[in-house]
């Protein structure tokens, strides 16, 4: 396990969070390609799924594969019994995942309401110790744990250092991703669960100086590798400092933005592997167009249907930039038609719509706006890509 664990703690500075619909194996594609050093996660995966697909005779592919190209990833995994997350990680073994994560900290209904599993389990730590536990002994590589600040009632600072305590003291347990705000689970939706509760920061910092021999990544309401790089260079009132800095919705809806400089300025490699959109989207058309047919045949739907989940991590590719809504329009209408028959193609057309110096510009430009008068007295605004 040592080596494992040197290798993954370094990518771990900065990663992308489970989103269900998501982080999906199109999407991951995507992001390696704008950054090898930062730690990706699957969507969380409910154990009996793998479990009753895998006793149906079924292969599991469709859940667990991933191309080699995508290292370092962490599966996630959800489900509220020890035996079952044990069953699950055996059979995710094989796929060769770097790290395998339990979520305690998704408040969605779906999961934490009927199932009890989510944020609801941090209601029961005895729970989750055991299923720790289990996970650990069955999993060759890292166990780390996802969770809220609390959950209903259960919200003061020494229920979550109990919570901690509680599930990793005597255990192989080393590394707890924070979502800093807590959970409602009755009364809040998902999408207000992610936004209304408020963050609370400092509280992560104190875990890291109250549980030294631990390692605590902050998520929630990070937008940018500047707030991240800002928040991993901070120190606590007491000096903790965080292990990682997670990014969720932001490495989505904004991937450019957010993804393609994180080699040099959070890891300080002298150059990011993507110099521009123009050679991202090169690569990873041909990327796609390469695994269309593999990819209907393992998850047994229409190349068309394929095709649509591969392009969809590129509609924000060109967030709030010149071109941005008719590059998503050509897009989304020849999605619609389903008349093309690679992604290559669709992105070729969509990339009509936005101007070269954009499509050239490096991951550290900035997009700059002014207004300018011509001779007429005309006022026109203008935009310049600065380097």
């Amino acid at each position: 396990g040592q080596q494992h664990e040197e290798g993954t703690t370094s990518s771990s500075l900065l990663s992308v969070a489970p989103m269900m619909e998501w982080t999906d194996v199109h999407y991951r594609t995507l992001a390696r390609l704008m950054t090898r050093r930062t730690l990706l996660y699957t969507e969380m995966i409910v154990d009996k799924t793998l479990v009753f697909q895998d006793k149906a005779g079924n292969s599991l592919d469709r859940y667990l594969h991933f191309p080699e190209l995508q290292h370092p990833v962490v599966l996630q995994l959800g489900g509220n019994k020890a035996s079952e997350l044990e069953a699950a990680v055996n059979l995710a073994v094989a796929y060769g995942y770097d790290e395998i994560n339990l979520n305690c900290g998704c408040p969605s209904p779906r999961v934490s309401g009927k199932g009890c599993f989510g944020a609801a389990l941090m209601k029961e730590p005895s729970t989750v110790r055991e299923i720790v536990e289990s996970m650990a002994r069955a999993s060759p590589v890292p166990v780390t744990v996802k969770c809220r600040l609390g959950v209903d009632d259960n919200d003061t600072y020494p229920e979550l250092v109990e919570f901690v305590k509680r599930t990793s003291e005597g255990l192989p347990i080393h590394h707890y991703v924070i979502h800093a705000r807590k959970a409602f689970l009755k009364g809040l939706s998902p999408a207000q669960n992610r936004n209304v509760p408020p963050l609370k920061y400092d509280w992560v910092y104190q875990l890291s100086q109250d549980f030294p021999h631990l390692q605590f990544s902050l998520n929630g309401g990070v937008q940018n590798l500047e707030e991240a790089r800002e928040l991993l260079d901070r120190r606590g009132e007491a000096g903790g400092r965080l292990h990682g800095v997670m990014i969720g919705r932001a490495a989505y809806q904004r991937p450019w933005h957010t993804l393609s400089d994180a080699d040099r300025a959070i890891y300080g490699e002298s150059e990011n592997p993507c110099t521009s959109r123009r050679q991202l989207l090169t690569a990873y058309s041909q990327l796609c167009d390469g695994k269309i047919e593999a990819y209907s045949k393992a998850f047994g739907c229409k190349p068309g249907q394929v095709i649509r989940k591969m392009v969809k991590p590129l509609l924000g590719m060109f967030y709030a930039e010149p071109g941005t809504s008719k590059w998503k329009k050509s897009l989304e209408s020849m999605l619609q038609s389903g008349s093309a028959k690679s992604v290559g193609e669709i992105v070729l057309k969509g990339m009509v719509h936005i101007p070269e110096e954009i499509l050239d510009a490096s991951p550290q430009a900035k997009l700059v706006h002014e207004t300018r008068t011509d001779d007429e007295g005309n006022k026109k605004r203008v935009f310049s890509m600065v380097e």
